[in-house]
Order: structure tokens, then sequence, then C-alpha cells
């Protein structure tokens, strides 16, 4: 074809019948019913993006309010916050500063002078800005107001080596099925083996071959012959996505720009403009050799004769890149369900973040990061096949910001204005206004510390951290401009489970911003077995609360105890009983049995907290949150707050031999694996043998940990409810 052709591609040729969309109707019908995670109402699609001012779902005009209101009261107790709006032109400021590091991104230099920074070399920078991972000393003692443009740890997901680990990681934890959205992919040459049996079990199927750590469509090439396989090199081959949706007989991929600013609490923010990125040549299967109708990258196909330069911002769809919000006119022009696209596109990012998680949190708690020191601008690169399921290609850690059309100038200048905005950065917080935030952290630790230990821990939801926590979420959201917020975001609990371990601030956030009175329907759970197989939740539907007031009767409710609750009892003991008394003291057997007990294979999370550094009673700890966050999602609302109360004061009750009896007769097949790590050979249980151990010691001083050191560690587990220690010794 000669290029002028394909200055058409903004309309599909009149010759050409449209694609099938409206034939996947019934099925998309069914899967939107079924449909387990994010709630689209509560979110919205991005449509017209920038042309346009941010558009707010009818579901969220009520909960704005709520949230204003909660914000106000949040602000009568804290100081204000001195932020600059990247939207107004500023002169240079002598407050302002930023620093580059193996950078000097253009766009990025002329955005945050015209908002008044200047450049500088030393430390007294507000925003750090570098293209890679910064080196691990430019994390330490951070000011609470610097901003680094990368966490640490982010190439989690961002070098494809790792990124096909991490998910594939998720993919063996919580089925692959829950997990599907990367194709197959392997390391080679470690993972030979398990490509060659693929290889064979699925012949005239294509592969693609990309290098572990590179760009711009360098190093890739398809395969479709085992002798065409490097078996010598480093590099990742996954399975060819062979029916790629089309448009005028062009693949496309689509650039995606994805913020996060936080992950404890992990807060996400999707872009409603992008970039949909087309090949400059029609695609054919039986032409593996030509790069430019296979491969979408721009700094690819920018060299073919044919390509075609966008030349005016304002006909987004006209070349051979479009903006996001043309190719989503585009597709709901033609038929396509663009919600159902959407919900599969956010479940994609959201899982995908997740999946780094750990390893991120990890390495800030190791720098002694503040939650807000850090945001990565990710670009994530999806490819739809022509069932509309979209597929993850990669993760860039520092997207293209280059301006080489009047179209990427607009989609990236107004990307970084409104992301800087949102990230709220400001002249350096000076050491005095520093010094007096830690004092007032300080001053409700040691009201919580001084306190008798037999009075009941304050509500997390009231602690000043958890407060800063809601005040940041409802500020970032204010300030948003046209970034879409889709976690935390209604619906989102459904990925509670996904996280190693669970987080108590993201189901306090969420409970924060979403509490409403819808309840879930859970099974029967009389029956329960302790550990569930490796399937994703039944799925939560909807319907009426009930009135428990109208169903009293005057015989009393009955209390449901499972299995599950009797194993939660008896491991909460052994667990407060570890944290009291130093590790070192601990018997062998114990902590051998324990051991064999945080290792099981029944465990869906990975034991994430093993290592030099952990505890005993931080790995039990990754259990506990475990068997507690199953028992939340079955029995949920099953019985109301009073009776979950009575609950468990009828589990205390009991006392460890009552328990270690109940824990023999409860369980079966492999769960009676699992709990038998909970006693000796001689059926004697943990619990009791150091009850009657602490008992016979009449120097109890050389054997508990100290009381600094109790009130020190970072527990996780309860956040409202306490034990006596003295009860269970």
């Amino acid at each position: 074809m000669e290029k002028s052709e394909f200055s058409m591609i903004s309309l599909p040729p009149k010759s050409q019948a449209a694609p099938g969309y409206r034939k996947l109707k019934p099925y998309n019908t069914i899967e939107k019913e079924r449909w387990e995670g994010i709630d689209i109402q509560g979110v919205g699609v991005p449509r017209k993006g920038l042309f346009t001012h941010p558009s707010t779902p009818a579901y969220l005009e009520d909960l704005e309010r709520q949230w204003k209101q909660i914000h106000d009261e949040i602000k009568k107790s804290t100081k204000p916050r001195n932020y600059i709006n990247f939207q107004e032109p500023n002169a240079a400021n002598s407050e302002l500063f930023y620093k580059f590091i193996k950078s000097d991104v253009k766009i990025v230099k002329t955005v945050l002078e015209a908002a008044g920074f200047i450049p500088t070399t030393s430390h007294d920078w507000s925003i750090l800005w570098s293209c890679g991972t910064p080196n691990n000393f430019f994390y330490q003692n951070l000011n609470i107001g610097q901003r680094v443009n990368h966490f640490p740890s982010s190439t989690e997901i961002t070098r494809k080596d790792r990124l096909c680990y991490t998910i594939t990681q998720m993919q063996e934890h919580f089925g692959k099925k829950n997990y599907d959205i990367t194709p197959d992919t392997y390391n080679l040459p470690d993972e030979f083996a398990d490509f060659y049996a693929h290889f064979h079990n699925e012949k005239h199927v294509k592969w693609i071959v990309k290098p572990p750590a590179s760009s711009q469509g360098k190093g890739i090439y398809l395969v479709d012959s085992i002798n065409e396989v490097p078996i010598d090199e480093n590099c990742i081959i996954s399975k060819y996505i062979e029916n790629p949706l089309l448009i005028n007989d062009l693949k496309f991929d689509i650039r995606i720009y994805v913020l996060v600013t936080s992950y404890e609490p992990l807060r996400i923010y999707m872009y409603e403009e992008g970039l949909a990125r087309f090949a400059s040549e029609p695609y054919n299967l039986l032409s593996k050799k030509n790069k430019f109708s296979h491969l979408t990258n721009y700094s690819l196909n920018k060299h073919n004769e044919n390509f075609v330069q966008n030349q005016d911002y304002r006909n987004d769809d006209v070349g051979h890149k479009w903006s996001l919000s043309a190719l989503c006119r585009h597709l709901e022009a033609e038929g396509v369900d663009i919600e159902l696209m959407w919900m599969r596109i956010y479940d994609l990012i959201i899982k995908t973040i997740i999946a780094s998680e750990p390893a991120v949190v990890a390495a800030c708690k190791k720098s002694s990061l503040h939650h807000n020191s850090c945001f990565d601008l990710f670009g994530f690169d999806v490819i739809l096949d022509s069932g509309l399921k979209p597929w993850l290609l990669e993760v860039n850690l520092s997207p293209s910001l280059s301006t080489d059309s009047p179209l990427d100038y607009h989609i990236k200048s107004n990307l970084l204005i409104d992301a800087f905005n949102l990230m709220g950065i400001g002249p350096l917080e000076r050491k005095k206004e520093v010094m007096s935030y830690v004092r007032n952290r300080l001053q409700f630790k040691n009201t919580r510390s001084d306190a008798s230990p037999m009075r009941k821990k304050p509500n997390y939801m009231q602690s000043p951290k958890f407060q800063e926590h809601l005040r940041d979420t409802l500020e970032q959201y204010e300030r948003r401009g046209h970034f879409i917020r889709i976690y935390p975001a209604k619906g989102t609990d459904y990925y509670d489970m996904y996280f190693q371990p669970a987080k108590i601030v993201n189901k306090a956030l969420y409970k924060a911003l979403f509490n409403d009175s819808t309840e879930k329907k859970t099974p029967n759970i009389e029956n329960l077995p302790l550990i569930a197989e490796n399937k994703s939740p039944n799925r939560r539907v909807t319907h009426k609360a009930r009135n428990y007031s109208e169903e009293k009767t005057s015989k009393p409710e009955k209390i449901i105890l499972t299995a599950d609750d009797i194993l939660i009892e008896y491991i909460s003991r052994i667990w407060h009983a570890i944290r009291s008394l130093k590790e070192e003291k601990l018997k062998t057997n114990w902590r051998r049995n324990l051991e064999r007990f945080i290792t099981h294979t029944v465990w869906h999370a990975s034991d994430t907290r093993r290592g030099a550094n952990s505890k005993l009673w931080q790995r039990l700890e990754n259990r506990l949150i475990e068997m507690k966050e199953r028992r939340r999602r079955l029995v949920n609302n099953l019985q109301g707050d009073d009776m979950e109360e009575h609950r468990k004061k009828v589990m205390r009750q009991f006392s460890g031999t009552e328990l270690e009896n109940m824990l023999k007769s409860s369980f079966r097949t492999t769960a009676v694996e699992v709990v038998g790590c909970l006693f000796d050979i001689d059926g004697k249980g943990i619990l009791t043998e150091m009850i009657r151990w602490l008992a016979s010691i009449n120097d109890k001083e050389s054997v508990l940990a100290p009381r600094t050191e109790i009130e020190n560690q970072d527990v996780i587990y309860f956040d409202e409810e306490s034990y006596e220690e003295e009860k269970y010794f």
C-alpha cells in the first residue's frame, strides 16, 4: 500500500465489514453478571479524555459529599498543607528545587520550571526525578516532604524476567484462572525444560522472544521452530497472541499510564488519556519476520516509510498513533462493550501492582521510607485479542516522555501536570516542622504504652496514623484531575485475598470510604475445612440487608463454632505467648514444630517474612492473618456484631487443654497434617506444654521479653482485640 492510504486509518474502509463485536454480546452479558472485582459503576471509564472536564460517576456524587465532610473534620485537628498548583504558571521560587539523576527529560523540566521549581545538585530538593531506580542511599534519611519518582524494587514488574517470575508466583498461589493476565511466559535458559514440554504439547503455535531488560522493540523476534529458540542466552519467551484485535487490518497496543502514590496503604490511579499505537503494515501471521506487521513500538515503526505522524492533537484518530479516548470512541461506535473492556483492564492493573507489593513494601521498610516519599508513573502496555480480552505485554518503569508530535505533547504535558498536582508537591519541610510531626506521633504511642495492659487497644481507625492515611487519600482524590482512582474503589475489597499478608490499613481505608449496609451472601459454615482449595472464593452476591431486630425470638440464638474458630483461637494464644518470650528460650521441639506448621504446603500465601531478621511470632502472624481473612470472607455478616462478640467470649472461656482436645477431634484428611504439627509424638500440645514450663520457672524475668521490645513490635494481626497474657499463664 502507498503511504496516502494509511492516512485514512481514522475510519474503517467502507468495503470492510465491521468486526463481529456483537457476536460477543451474549458472552459479555454473562461475564458482567458473574463479575468479581472492581465495580465499574463506582469508577467510570475513559471516554472523552482531555477534551472535557473530569466527570464523576453518579454513584460517587453522594460519596464525595460524605468524603468532604470527613475531610473537613480531619482538617480541624491538623495543620494546613502548602502544595504547588502546577496548572498555574509561577515565577522561580527560591524554596522549590528539583533534581535529575540519569535523566534529562525536557518535558519534565518544562513542567517543573513553569511551576517555579529550580534545578539543584544538593540534597535540598522537593522532587527527585530519575529514569531508573536510584541507588539505595538516595532513599536514606529523606525528609517527609521529599518525593522520589520511583519506589525501591519497582523492577519486580518492570523487568520482563522479574514480571514473568512475579506473575507465575501469583498463579501458583491463587490459580492460573485467577491471574490469567499475561501470555504463557518462560525465563530462558533456566526454564527451558518447562518451555520445551509446552512447545511440543501445542504445535503450530508461534512464540515471541524478548531480552529481559530492554525497550523500544530491540532484540524482539518470532519463532515457530524449537531450533530457533536460543538456549545459551538470557531472554524470555512468550506465547504469541496470534489473534489480536485489528483496526483496518492493523495490529495495535495500548499505552496506559498508571500512577501509584503509596503501597501501604495501596493507592492506584489510571490516567484517562493514553495512546493507541499501530503497526505500520497490515497484520500477516505468515510473515513472521516483518517487524512492521507484528510489533507496535513507535520507536520502530516511525522508521517505516508508511508511517503517518499525527499533526494536530485535536484530530486524535489520524495516523499510526491515536489517543486512548479516540480508540474508545471508535470501539464503542463499533458495538464494543466498553465497560466490560475497562473492567478487565482495571482488574489486570490492580493484580499486577498487588503482585509486586510484598517486595516494594519490604524495600520501603528497609529504608524507613514514609508512605508518601515515593511515587511511580508506570507505562502499562496492553493488547486486546479478538475476544476483547486484555493481555499485559510489559510494564515500563520510565515510559517514554518524548514529544515527537502535537498529540504526544498534549497528552504527556497534561499527564505530568495532573500527576504532580495529585501527588502534592511543595517547598521542602524544615526540620522544625518535621520534629513537630514526630512528637505528635510519639505522644500517641506513649499514651498507648503507658495505659494499663488490661485496657482494650484504641480503635485503629481513630489513630493519628490512620487519620493521616485517610486525609492523604481524600486530598489526592480532590486533586486527581484526569486521573481515575481504581484502588481503593468500590468492589476492590475483593482483592484482599491476593495480599501476602493481608493489609489492615487497606481494609480500614475501604471501610472508611465505602462503608454501607450491603451484605454478602455466604455459605453454611458448620462443616468448613481448615484450608480451602486453590480456587477463588464464592462470588459475592448483594441482597437486601436483613433486619435482625425483627428476627429475635425468646429462644437464645445458637453460637456456631467451627474447626477454624478453634484453630485460630489456639494459634492466637501461642502467638501471644511467643511474642512475650525471648525466642532463644523456647524449646527446640516447639520451634521445630511451629516451623513445620508455618511452612506447610496447605497455605496459600508464601512465607514472605522468613529471613535472618524475622521473628518466629512474625511468621506465625502471617498464618493467623490468612486463617482469619478466610474466615471473614466466608462468615461475614452471618451472625451480626453482637453474636460475633458473644462467640469470641465463648472461645476465650476454653482452657488450653480443652482447645487441644477439640482440635484432635475436629479435623480430617489434609487438615490433620497441619494440626498435627502442634502436637508432639505423645500427643502433648505446644500451648499446654508452654504453660506448664512457664509455671515451673521461678525467675520469669529471665525468659520474658523486655516490655519495651513488646511495645515496639510491628504487630499487624490484631487491630481491635487485645488479650491479657496473664490469662494463659
